[in-house]
């Protein structure tokens, strides 16, 4: 048969022709019977046309309704011909096939025109995909079973404290009601309730109750999932509004809402089916379900000094104190895995370390035990958080301590250490996040952990008067030779960097015999001059190096042996004496770490010879001043000197050649106006102090 064609030439009478066919095909939903004027597409259409949610059946359709539609089409279509001139249409077209037939859209211009056939009307209405909702239904405390609700409205009550004790949910095509079966649906919605009493129940599907209507039980808690290929198309969301909470956040796929453990009832709900991938999804804030140990993603406790363990917090809160001085002694960690796109919860678990006082780094603990000590009264330092399995592979773990001294220190991750080691400082608090990867996380405005090997390693070096070569030690280590006068001449000193160690570098000078001090130089840089002794040496340390370690040195010089220990850029050594120093040890050390032990005199400037006599504190040396000295202090042997105050202060700490004794200023005499370079030397005995006799020594002050 030849192929014929009908072409409609204005842009009316295509509209019409298209409304007809749309109304003949569009389904009638809620109704238990069609319109008695309901109109019909033509029988040739009846098996090409989807006929959508069964509200009409095609027992409905018959060919003689098709017939009396198609006339009517037909004389539409000639009325329009004859009042427009431009509509055509063969004898012959009702012979030609639907298959055959298309629609011709002509305008004035050819650029314009456009042709649309029936075929692909008919088939883009086929291939139209059906659109779900969820329905729900909530059975609350004096109300009952209350109306079906729908989409993102609350069910249940609010400000009437009642609460609710069971749910209906079901999936349904867009347009049913809940009284009317749906088709069915490759998947299906499951859910599970948490009771009061009970706890949780097992799962329901599809319009079935969850909860109980007859025993006055509240429910806390719901978990609601797809299953099949509805699961692979949606997402389920769901938000409760529970008694002393309010509005929880927002759960998904499967994720627990509500609480648990705390006794609080659901009071209304509501809940979303969302197209994966729709930008209408809402945000989830991780506290859609709470309970002692499940308050968020992650929920942590800490146990502090005189408090003991406190309440849990979750996803960022501080967990512990701050500016009361009371120590964390142990901390607990519980992890809510969250669930994958398809409502898996994902595998793997979080995993944590302690480093206690006099323990240093303890054991990897798991899922709610105990990390640190009790019972002990040892501080929490430092600790250490990760992630394993698939959690490892998604997420972050993200955590900071607040500690003694120093505060809040930046943020570590993913097993990286978070307080302080070698420092001695409490941890106080602390604070854990759990974040997708990729998420932009937290600053790294300044170090997470104050560690000993940050600081790197120090090594030392020494050139020594007629000695070829050079000495060497490292951090803590004695460069030179005590006691053997032979000087030191001239020194290099270098530190470590990198690697995570502290950014900053050594700085030093010395003054040397002949030409007193030299300019500073840095990181291995030479200091001295070959041929002269050195007398004395200042060390120091600059950038962050300088705000997180402290550097120590010491010097033994000639007939004076080992002096205190400088620190921190103070001069080390002697002035003025000509006495070289033989040996020096530096130490560098994390920053609020007990000093090392020996004296602090380390500097000491020579006053030249002095007159040295001995007195002791009886009448006879002392006539009316008796039991006290001139400052206030009583007298003591080994310590207290008599000097003329115009020249050595009170309190001026002094050493005297010859004598193993470090003194200090006390007390003055009448020789202070006579001879200000007179020093009484201070004896518990009389006829010690006249055995010390007269003589004239050498005398040197802490500068």
């Amino acid at each position: 048969m030849r192929k014929r064609r009908t072409t409609i030439r204005k842009r009316g009478s295509l509209i019409f022709f298209a409304v007809l066919l749309f109304c003949s095909s569009v389904p009638v939903y809620g109704q238990e019977e069609t319109d008695a004027v309901q109109e019909e597409a033509p029988a040739e259409l009846s098996s090409d046309v989807p006929r959508e949610g069964g509200a009409v059946s095609q027992e409905e359709t018959s060919a003689e309704s098709s017939t009396e539609v198609m006339k009517e089409s037909e004389a539409v279509s000639q009325e329009e011909a004859s009042a427009e001139s431009s509509l055509e249409v063969p004898k012959e077209s009702e012979e030609a096939s639907l298959d055959e037939l298309s629609t011709e859209l002509s305008e004035e211009s050819p650029e314009e025109s456009e042709e649309v056939s029936l075929e692909a009307y008919q088939g883009a209405r086929e291939m139209q995909e059906p659109v779900y909702r969820v329905l729900y239904q909530a059975h609350a405390q004096s109300h009952g079973w209350m109306d079906w609700t729908s989409e993102g409205e609350w069910a249940g009550t609010m400000g009437q404290s009642k609460r609710l004790e069971a749910l209906n949910i079901k999936v349904v095509k867009e347009g049913e009601n809940p009284g009317r079966s749906a088709e069915p649906l490759q998947g299906a919605i499951t859910y599970r309730a948490h009771c009061q009493t009970y706890g949780w129940q097992e799962p329901v599907s599809d319009g079935n109750t969850a909860g109980m209507t007859d025993q006055a039980k509240r429910l806390e808690a719901i978990e609601i999932s797809l299953t099949g290929e509805l699961a692979k198309e949606y997402d389920i969301y769901y938000q409760v509004h529970a008694a002393s909470f309010g509005d929880l956040g927002w759960a998904k796929n499967g994720e627990r809402a509500g609480s648990e453990g705390y006794g609080k009832s659901i009071e209304a709900i509501r809940l979303l089916l969302v197209k994966k991938g729709s930008p209408e999804a809402p945000a989830q804030s991780g506290r859609s379900f709470l309970s002692p140990t499940r308050k968020g993603t992650v929920t942590y406790t800490s146990h502090v000094q005189s408090y003991g363990w406190l309440d849990t917090v979750a996803d960022g809160a501080v967990s512990g104190t701050q500016g009361q001085a009371k120590r964390m002694e142990a901390f607990r960690i519980y992890l809510a895995n969250p669930r994958d796109e398809n409502g898996r919860e994902l595998a793997g678990s979080i995993e944590y370390q302690a480093h206690a006082q006099s323990h240093g780094w303890m054991n990897w603990q798991t899922e709610g035990k105990v990390a640190g000590t009790e019972g002990e009264a040892k501080r929490l330092e430092a600790i250490r958080i990760r992630l394993t399995g698939e959690m490892e592979e998604r997420y972050d773990v993200w955590y900071r301590v607040h500690c003694a001294t120093w505060g809040s220190l930046g943020w570590a991750k993913n097993g990286e250490v978070a307080g302080t080691v070698g420092y001695h400082k409490a941890v106080e608090s602390l604070e854990i996040r759990i974040l997708p990867k990729g998420s932009d996380g937290y600053p790294q405005d300044k170090p997470a952990s104050l560690e000993q090997e940050k600081i790197g390693a120090l090594s030392v070096s020494a050139g020594v008067s007629g000695q070829g070569g050079t000495l060497a030690a490292g951090n803590g280590g004695i460069v030179g030779n005590a006691g053997q006068g032979r000087a030191l001449e001239t020194i290099q000193l270098q530190m470590e960097s990198g690697n995570g160690r502290y950014e900053g570098s050594i700085a030093y000078k010395t003054a040397n015999t002949k030409d007193g001090w030299g300019g500073e130089v840095t990181d291995g840089a030479r200091s001295g001059k070959p041929g002269s002794g050195l007398e004395a040496v200042e060390i120091r340390l600059t950038g962050e190096l300088s705000v997180y370690a402290d550097v120590y040195y010491r010097g033994c010089v000639r007939g004076l042996g080992w002096l205190g220990w400088a620190k921190n850029g103070q001069a080390a050594g002697t002035s003025g004496s000509g006495l070289s120093i033989e040996a020096l040890q530096v130490v560098i050390q994390p920053k609020t770490a007990p000093a090392p032990v020996g004296d602090a005199g380390a500097f000491w400037v020579s006053l030249g010879e002095f007159k040295i006599t001995g007195y002791c504190g009886g009448a006879c040396c002392n006539g009316h001043w008796l039991g006290t000295t001139a400052s206030g202090a009583v007298p003591a042997e080994g310590r207290t000197i008599a000097v003329a105050p115009s020249l050595i202060p009170y309190g001026t700490r002094v050493r005297i050649e010859g004598i193993n004794s470090i003194f200090t200023a006390e007390d003055t005499g009448g020789f202070a106006n006579r001879n200000p370079r007179q020093i009484d030397v201070f004896y518990a005995d009389h006829g010690r102090a006249l055995q010390s006799g007269v003589s004239y020594r050498e005398i040197w002050v802490q500068r």
